[in-house]
């Protein structure tokens, strides 16, 4: 979702959502707010991490390969 789109629905500017991107921490009301915002947990957005993105996408492309031609 880009930075203006997050904006809109949050109520706030893009200079908010960018320093939301920057924080190192977020109170617990404004990291539900931006779950809410973006349909995922709070766990989600605190236990992210680049690495599990990429290992997921690799695993599924990988078990999507291994299945040969679907049908036949």
């Amino acid at each position: 979702m880009k930075q203006e789109a997050l904006a809109h629905e949050l109520g706030n500017s893009e200079q908010s959502v960018l320093h939301i991107e920057q924080s190192e921490t977020l109170n617990d009301a404004k990291l539900e707010e931006v779950a809410k915002v973006l349909d995922v947990t709070k766990e989600a957005i605190v236990n992210f991490s680049d690495e599990a993105v990429f290992n997921y996408f690799n695993s599924f492309s990988d078990n999507s390969v291994n299945q040969g031609l679907i049908g036949a």
